[in-house]
């Protein structure tokens, strides 16, 4: 998906977080929250929990997508956890840190995040707003934009963009496959790695 943005010239591909918890890769459409410091938040701040709204109105094949002021508190907890993973939410992305990680990873529910934390966001953090456009490690990030989250980082994907990524994304994956498939019959690589798409097929078909 990265090389897709890049053969497109999209942004969306965030190399810098961690895996906190959680073993699948985490797919879905962003839900997304934003959390800024309490000093710097809304008058009248919401007196609900932080990304409680989100949670309760998500559900499966859905991932929340939380925006961090970067102060050393948890922008999310264990309570979380268990009501995202009950409502079989994909897994959530933190932009900061997180904590009860090891709660996450008694129940399986997958987090990427910048790392742990016992420090509540108490008094530290609120809610500025949810379902809204926010920016995450430095990418725009909409409600409903696709999300692609791994072992090798994360990948947002518009969603007015998301037929056309798709479509490249597997046309890379074709070559890659193509690739690969010639590596087992005995190329070497850098013969494989200079070739075609097209020059592999045919390698491939006639071996």
């Amino acid at each position: 998906m990265s090389d897709a943005l890049d053969a497109l010239g999209l942004p969306g591909a965030v190399s810098d977080l961690i895996r906190l918890s959680g073993d699948a890769p985490v797919v879905g459409r962003a839900v997304t929250v934003d959390l800024v410091s309490a000093e710097q938040g809304p008058a009248a701040p919401s007196t609900r929990h932080l990304a409680t709204a989100a949670v309760a109105t998500s559900g499966p094949e859905e991932v929340i997508v939380v925006a961090h002021p970067g102060l050393p508190c948890a922008g999310w907890g264990g309570l979380l956890t268990k009501a995202a993973s009950l409502r079989g939410i994909a897994g959530t992305l933190v932009d900061g840190p997180v904590r009860d990680v090891d709660e996450s990873r008694a129940l399986g529910y997958s987090i990427l995040g910048r790392s742990a934390t016992p420090v509540t966001a108490r008094g530290r953090l609120v809610e500025d707003s949810w379902s809204e456009t926010i920016t995450f490690a430095g990418v725009r990030v909409a409600t409903g934009d696709l999300v692609r989250a791994d072992g090798s980082g994360i990948v947002f994907i518009p969603f007015d963009r998301a037929a056309e990524v798709i479509e490249r994304a597997r046309q890379f994956a074709a070559r890659e496959s193509a690739m690969s498939a010639a590596l087992d019959q005995g190329e070497v690589i850098t013969a494989v790695m200079g070739a075609s798409y097209e020059e592999l097929a045919g390698r491939v078909a006639h071996s």
